[in-house]
């Protein structure tokens, strides 16, 4: 499929989600358009991956990727699955080529390494009442978030270059 197709693909699931999470008893609908979203951008991450590449979160259709991850780290960590959260965190953390998302996605593995409930993290470490980074990121952190990562730091580390 070609970059400008995928894109309006994407744009058009992103579309009908957003549209559908705010609305009562449709979340097998929004699972379905959720899965849909994941089959067409793990093969976009797979190739950036493959080509040593990374996603550059301001062309669009990589903007859409990067979001998609993002709300699949946030769905798995909500739904406890933690280590893989954790682990596409971590990936996501080196595959971004952008600081604030990259730092983002860091911080987000932290909170999961440190066991915190994603709606605790949301509420008392991600700054929320700001306008999203590239319309769709949380990049802002509360200084509450400094103690995590002095704690984590080591840990962090050896995952993050994949030492066990």
């Amino acid at each position: 499929m070609e970059k400008k197709e995928l894109e309006q693909q994407l744009e058009t699931l992103f579309g009908k989600l957003d549209r559908l999470v705010n609305k009562r008893g449709a979340e097998n609908e929004v699972n379905q358009i959720f899965h849909q979203i994941l089959e067409t951008i793990f093969p976009i991450i797979n190739e950036k991956i493959e080509k040593g590449e990374r996603l550059n979160p301001t062309d669009r259709l990589e903007q859409l990727v990067t979001r998609g991850m993002y709300e699949y780290v946030m769905e798995l960590w909500g739904a406890g699955e933690l280590e893989e959260a954790k682990e596409v965190a971590l990936d996501m953390a080196s595959l971004v080529d952008d600081e604030n998302i990259q730092q983002m996605f860091a911080l987000l593995a932290i909170g999961i390494m440190a066991g915190i409930p994603i709606e605790k993290f949301i509420r008392e470490y991600m700054i929320t009442n700001t306008s999203p980074y590239l319309d769709y990121f949380f990049v802002e952190f509360s200084n509450k978030i400094d103690p995590l990562v002095e704690k984590y730091r080591e840990r962090f580390q050896k995952e993050f270059s994949g030492e066990s």
